[in-house]
């Protein structure tokens, strides 16, 4: 029995649960945008590729960057009426390297089609999957209580339990609050150099003028920035 099962002492309502556990996870992309909602994917461009597809469940599309070689430079996007409006029938023009694109349903579109390969690194929100065995035991960390005591409440109300339903969705509440106070806990880093020496907290000094090109860490912190 699934974790949500134990709680409504049910094994009927398998569907209920799917759907409940999908939308307590759109509900909480909503609330908060967790740290292990963030990734970085290299998606791959052959010839003649006029698209890209963005990883599953991708919610935003935060930076892109268009890998050729040992060149990386960022691939901007722009909004799709613009592209479309400027250039209509992309497939109609010559192939090039791809210079900037837009967003549409789950791809990335590229302007101009491609002439040959390359890599789009990019960095994504998406919203976090289930277990891949069993979708009614979800193993994202930090929010699993919330998920469950949220899927609890709907199968609840789904039988018309509505008081029960009322006590899960108070407990979903305190344990999604609890999720974003403990992923925004920033934790101390403390870093050493190769002698063991503790690294100051202190930012290093700035010249008068301010020029960053000027500015170096500590000695024995760092490199010239």
């Amino acid at each position: 029995m699934s974790a949500v099962e134990v709680r409504i002492g049910r094994t009927d309502k398998g569907d209920v649960i799917d759907s409940a556990l999908d939308l307590a996870l759109e509900e909480m992309g909503q609330q908060h945008t967790f740290k292990s909602m963030w990734s970085e994917s290299d998606l791959t461009i052959v010839a003649d590729d006029d698209e890209v597809s963005l990883p599953a469940e991708t919610l935003q599309v935060v930076e892109a960057r268009l890998i050729d070689d040992l060149l990386s430079q960022p691939f901007p996007l722009y909004a799709k009426t613009w592209v479309v409006e400027k250039w209509p029938n992309i497939a109609a023009r010559s192939t090039g390297k791809p210079r900037f694109g837009y967003e549409d349903r789950g791809v990335i579109k590229l302007y101009p089609e491609s002439d040959g390969e390359y890599t789009l690194r990019v960095t994504v929100i998406a919203l976090p999957t289930l277990a891949a065995g069993d979708a009614s035991e979800p193993t994202v960390a930090h929010v699993n209580k919330y998920l469950i005591n949220s899927a609890t409440a709907e199968t609840f109300r789904s039988v018309e339990s509505y008081e029960a339903a009322a006590v899960w969705d108070r407990r979903a509440d305190r344990a999604l609050k609890m999720a974003i106070r403990f992923d925004r806990k920033r934790v101390d880093v403390r870093r050493f150099d190769q002698h063991g020496t503790e690294f100051s907290q202190e930012p290093p000094p700035v010249p008068e003028g301010g020029d960053i090109k000027s500015v170096v860490t500590w000695p024995d912190r760092g490199v010239l920035l």
